[in-house]
């Protein structure tokens, strides 16, 4: 049951109801008239016009799907504190990815990266909050471009585990791999700034999207909240979709 906003009409909230149906059926019928997404883009920068229309859907699915309760009660009176902590974890990736989604479209690569740090690390708590809950088996991102999962994972397990200086020695070395990588250029034994910005890359948005609908799909099944699977539908459409597109920049890339 979708969260209607407060003090609405019963004829007003039915409205609602059916311009969202319509809007995901809208949804499915773009995401399958471009599928397979592997023609058309000559240049990178037709490509990343694309992805952000992806990204754009993305990004209403998440308001939907957050909006959306299991049942009358909860959405009249909200959570109790134990499902309210995921649920604020998902506006928060919601917002996270939002602010990604702005500065994917304004070219700053650079700051889509912040941005992607932090969204594999709510995704990950929201990860670990919907396993311990025990409502749901599915394991929102294991799927999510696993390499990037992996490492960022791998660095979170190994901190726990080490000492405090073993733990800044491991951010030090993950920031000095990005900093080196983006932010300086060699000369030599030595380093000079880079001020210069990164080419834009539509890849980074695919995966911040893969990220969010794996998230967004655990999210679903744990909450109950879409049993006739409208939204999950458009959701597992757009994951094709936006997987298909690493496809799409292999081809740019090797022509």
């Amino acid at each position: 049951m979708l969260n209607a906003p407060r003090r609405l009409k019963p004829l007003i909230v039915e409205d609602y109801m059916d311009k969202i149906i319509r809007k995901l059926t809208n949804m499915e019928a773009w995401i399958d008239f471009n599928l397979p997404p592997l023609a058309g883009f000559k240049t990178n920068a037709e490509l990343m016009r694309f992805v952000a229309e992806v990204m754009n859907r993305c990004l209403y699915l998440l308001r939907v799907g957050v909006a959306a309760a299991p049942d009358a009660k909860t959405a009249k009176t909200g959570y109790a504190k134990p499902e309210a902590i995921i649920v604020g974890y998902m506006v928060q990736l919601t917002k996270l990815y939002e602010g990604a989604l702005i500065q994917f479209c304004g070219v700053q690569s650079e700051l889509t990266r912040i941005f992607f740090s932090l969204i594999l690390e709510v995704a990950r708590n929201i990860d670990h909050l919907i396993l311990s809950n025990r409502q749901s088996p599915y394991s929102p991102v294991s799927t999510a471009y696993p390499p990037q999962l992996k490492t960022f994972r791998e660095s979170e397990d190994k901190g726990k585990k080490d000492t405090f200086s073993s733990e800044t020695i491991n951010h030090i070395h993950k920031d000095w791999h990005d900093i080196r990588s983006h932010h300086l250029v060699q000369k030599g034994d030595y380093y000079a700034p880079d001020l210069k910005l990164d080419e834009p890359n539509p890849r980074l948005g695919c995966q911040l999207t893969q990220v969010c609908l794996e998230t967004l799909l655990a999210y679903l099944k744990w909450n109950k909240s879409d049993p006739d699977g409208l939204i999950v539908s458009a959701v597992a459409k757009l994951r094709e979709l936006n997987a298909a597109l690493d496809d799409a920049y292999e081809n740019i890339l090797s022509e």
